[in-house]
């Protein structure tokens, strides 16, 4: 691979099967994440791809353009209860007192 070559597109050209996890902030529009746009502004780290892939739809069409054939996109909350087996999601939640659940399945939903 070349040092400028777009790897999503060089992904789908050379494996007949590959998988490509990426984790991009979503949602810039709705007020939590234009509190998140502002963060990274302030610390000149702007999120470039946000604005132009501002949803899970937006992601998946990203890779269906580069020639993937399949995509599935998700946010973490999504994530963690699809993919996590119930047991260590159960687990995790009992490892320490947290009461800011919602504060953590805002963040999750524009990750």
């Amino acid at each position: 691979m070349t040092a400028t070559a777009e790897p999503r597109t060089w992904a789908a050209e050379h494996f007949s099967r590959a998988c490509f996890l990426l984790y991009e902030q979503m949602h810039p529009r709705d007020p939590f994440g234009q509190v998140m746009q502002q963060h990274f502004n302030q610390l000149n780290s702007t999120l470039h791809s946000v604005a132009e892939y501002p949803d899970c739809e937006a992601q998946q069409k990203r890779f269906l353009a580069k020639g993937w054939t399949e995509c599935s996109v998700m946010d973490m909350n999504e994530f963690f209860t699809c993919c996590i087996p119930e047991d260590e999601q159960q687990r995790v939640q009992t490892l320490e007192p947290f009461d800011e659940y919602e504060v953590t399945l805002l963040y999750s939903e524009h990750q």
